[in-house]
């Protein structure tokens, strides 16, 4: 008996009388029918069977549809986890609730989605899983992608071979297992930093001691000429992906240390191996000239109307460069602001990318602006023997000063002594920019009234039963106000404190519970 006339014997077609019963019972007599039909096809225990089985080999060639896989495994694994296997092959089983064998929920929504049809169906095959059928193409790939990320992993002779083990009696379901060859790993002997020369030699250090490949009791060594520093890595494997932090950590480093042209082409990791099974990594670094930073331009963009525009330059005494602001449509906002924020970005400072992503933060966090942005300009050598300088160019858009918003909502509580029934209305008010600084001012009230609706057939004293009266004021400075000012001269500059003062303040009274409040206030 072939294999299409034993499923034509198990499952026999359906007919009107069985789907009205169905759509009699409604929606849970459907879920009872596939919860019992999935957990009896999942908990069926898997034969072994040899792995040239015609069952799964011979599906595209008969036309029927392909086996559902219900596991995947992956045999000779190494040193890597199932789940970062799992990440980096598409061939994988529906997912299980909690891990148990069969019970895989978002499959059956999807099943539920083939009874009703139309917009119904299709919403319950959007909430589930598609069945995970089995894909030779996609299979052949995960070979392959796997293959590929041992390799990066220092296992430079990994194989990856593929077995399809049928799951069941009837072969429609499979087991894939993923046969691993590892093969012997390359371990790292010594890593060498050349081309540091330009820093000095504290920055020069510093940033070799923190190699994501130095284990941290490695001593620091000096070539004869001075110009490569190096150290052994204790046998850590070779990984493709350590390489590249490490090469973003070393361009990190040198943007924050004023090298703003570098790139990706200005960190180089060369790999030479060692037979047999090591190799020695050299990164040359070629950081280009160093930078300062150099006028900043400011122009603030604001929505009010005939504003007039105006251009204040922010003085620094005895220091080169300047920064302007030009003020179109903003006539409130003061540049004390712009200086606590751009403290870090100063003309004639050495470039810093991690103080320009500071500065930037610092903007917008302070509740004032809508939209920012920072951009250098091209550099400039102010003479021949000073370095060159990286103006920016920084544009602002505030938001609308004021604004005010209405909300009504439905209340209803339900309780031991009362059943009642309400509404509410709120109003809030908020100034951006209080005293000019960048201060939010926000002030709420809220009232509610509801009433019973348990009146137990007697007189009613009073139309509502409880009512509700509450009001906030807040005040925030996107700043550390005193006495907390002493933590940033402690511990230095936060980009993203605050300080805030609110007072908040309730009455409230409850005829059926007996009690009412004349007042409660909160300040912090």
């Amino acid at each position: 008996m072939t294999q299409a006339s034993r499923r034509m014997k198990t499952d026999p077609p359906s007919t009107p009388g069985r789907t009205s019963l169905l759509l009699r019972h409604g929606a849970p007599a459907l879920v009872a029918v596939f919860l019992l039909c999935s957990l009896g096809s999942g908990g069926r225990a898997a034969r072994a069977q040899p792995v040239n089985t015609p069952a799964a080999d011979t599906l595209a060639a008969s036309g029927e549809e392909p086996p559902l896989v219900t596991g995947v495994r992956f045999e000779g694994r190494g040193p890597f986890d199932r789940i970062v296997l799992l990440r980096r092959v598409r061939t994988t089983p529906n997912r299980r609730v909690l891990g148990v064998p069969g019970f895989t929920w978002w499959r059956w929504l999807y099943k539920l989605g083939d009874f009703p049809g139309g917009g119904v169906g299709g919403a319950l095959k959007r909430m589930g899983e598609a069945p995970a059928r089995l894909d030779r193409a996609t299979l052949a790939g995960d070979a392959e992608r796997l293959k590929a990320f041992y390799r990066q992993e220092g296992f430079r002779d990994a194989q990856v071979e593929t077995r399809v083990v049928p799951a069941d009696a009837d072969d429609a379901e499979v087991e894939v297992v993923f046969d691993i060859r590892r093969g012997a790993p390359l371990y790292a002997r010594r890593a060498r930093h050349t081309g540091l020369d330009v820093l000095s030699e504290a920055r020069r250090r510093r940033l070799a001691r923190a190699s994501l490949l130095r284990p941290g009791d490695a001593p620091l060594r000096r070539t004869a000429d001075g110009d490569t520093l190096w150290f052994r890595t204790g046998g850590r494997r070779y990984s493709e992906k350590r390489l590249l932090n490490e090469r973003s950590r070393l361009l990190d480093s040198l943007r924050n240390a004023g090298y703003a042209r570098a790139t990706r082409d200005s960190v180089r990791a060369l790999v030479f191996p060692q037979p047999p099974d090591s190799f020695d990594v050299t990164f040359r670094v070629r950081p280009g000239l160093r930078y300062r930073f150099g006028d900043l331009h400011v122009r603030i963009e604001g929505p009010e109307q005939g504003a007039p525009v105006r251009i204040d330059t922010l003085r620094r005494p005895g220091r080169p460069g300047q920064v302007t602001v030009r003020w179109e449509g903003e006539s409130e906002l003061s540049a004390e602001l712009l200086r606590r924020a751009l403290h870090g970005v100063r003309p004639s400072r050495w470039y810093s990318q991690a103080d320009l992503l500071s500065a930037k933060r610092r903007l917008e966090d302070a509740g004032v602006f809508s939209f920012t942005d920072i951009t250098a300009q091209a550099p400039r050598r102010p003479d021949s023997l000073s370095a060159p300088v990286l103006p920016h160019r920084i544009t602002l858009r505030t938001r609308p000063r004021h604004r005010a918003s209405l909300e009504t909502f439905a209340l209803q509580r339900t309780g031991f002594v009362s059943n009642e029934v309400g509404f509410g209305l709120g109003a809030t008010y908020e100034n951006a920019n209080f005293f000019s600084k960048g201060e939010t001012f926000r002030a709420r009230v809220a009232g509610s009234v509801a009433s019973d609706l348990d009146t137990d057939g007697g007189p009613r004293e009073l139309l509502f039963s409880s009512a509700q009266l509450e009001g906030s004021v807040s005040l925030t400075y996107p700043y550390l106000t005193e006495p907390f000012a002493q933590l940033r001269r402690l511990y230095g500059d936060f980009y993203d404190t605050s300080t805030q003062f609110s007072v908040s303040a309730l009455t409230a009274r409850r005829e059926n519970l007996g009690f009412l409040i004349r007042g409660r206030g909160d300040a912090r």
